[in-house]
């Protein structure tokens, strides 16, 4: 049996049926870099072994600048590619359509000679998605990203990247060491069949291929009401230069000369001078 899970409802399925949890951890790690430069930012898990789809959301400061990347939610013809599919998805209306072939590459076809597909639901507020994985960004009050994904083939057993972040900080915020800290998502969608006032959902579920729809079918690994326990936060350093400061300040020798460097990310401390009558807040 294959399972694949669409993105508008890409947990649903699992969460109706999911069976008792089996915890592992979830890791984001840590970065460090000058200001201006982009931090890779890895969330990764200690036992991938079986899992399926994951969900949770990500807080973070509003001066920074965040994106997802995934290659262990891979794209859809990545992941379909072992189940034996042409390589060119077909975007039609509202799914992605992956013409199937059998093992001598020639297309399958029904009892009535059409071609069989394997059919996902693949757009979300009107975009095509070629992978598995969506994010949504929230800013109120709190800035936070919600992330989900889902595999169409389980995991392998052993440690696994799950999620890389591109991590920048915003143009005029200050350097220093930001959290970047998971917590559980809650939805409140009624139609997908969540309460309308809220509630969480778990963050990581499993697969067994083996097992016959029901709760065996589709494993917890990290439930919401024990992430507390699961979750190992991470950060992000944006360092000033390394000449912000005067006693930092790079020292020029001899009567002549150049030297080059950058005040990118440079703050003014007490008691600088404007530099050509402008106050400024920075170097």
């Amino acid at each position: 049996m294959k399972r694949c899970f669409s993105l508008s409802m890409i947990f649903l399925t699992l969460l109706l049926f999911a069976g008792p949890a089996s915890a592992v951890t979830l890791t984001v790690g840590a970065g460090s870099g000058n200001v201006g430069d982009i931090l890779n930012i890895d969330i990764t898990v200690d036992e991938a072994e079986t899992l399926a789809g994951a969900a949770f959301t990500l807080t973070y400061s509003d001066a920074l600048t965040v994106s997802v990347d995934s290659v262990f939610f891979d794209t859809f013809f990545n992941q379909f590619d072992p189940l034996d599919t042409t390589d060119d998805p077909i975007y039609e209306g509202e799914v992605i359509k992956f013409p199937r072939i059998d093992e001598f590459g020639a297309p399958v076809l029904d009892e009535y000679g059409n071609p069989v597909y394997i059919i996902i639901p693949a757009i979300v507020d009107e975009i095509a998605y070629d992978q598995p994985l969506i994010t949504n960004h929230v800013s109120d009050g709190v800035n936070r990203m919600l992330i989900s994904a889902a595999r169409c083939v389980p995991a392998a057993a052993g440690p696994a990247t799950l999620f890389t972040l591109s991590v920048s900080l915003n143009p005029g915020r200050d350097p220093g060491v930001y959290p970047l800290v998971i917590v559980p998502t809650e939805l409140n969608n009624t139609d997908a069949g969540y309460a309308a006032e809220g509630e969480y959902i778990h963050l990581l579920i499993g697969s067994d291929l083996n097992e016959p729809i029901g709760p065996a079918a589709f494993p917890v690994l990290l439930a919401h009401g024990d992430y507390l326990g699961s979750v190992v936060n991470g950060e992000a350093e944006f360092i000033p230069p390394v000449n912000s400061t005067y006693g930092t300040a790079s020292e020029l020798t001899g009567v002549g000369g150049q030297a080059t460097g950058s005040n990118v990310g440079a703050t003014k401390e007490t008691g600088e001078p404007n530099h050509a009558g402008n106050a400024g807040g920075a170097s």
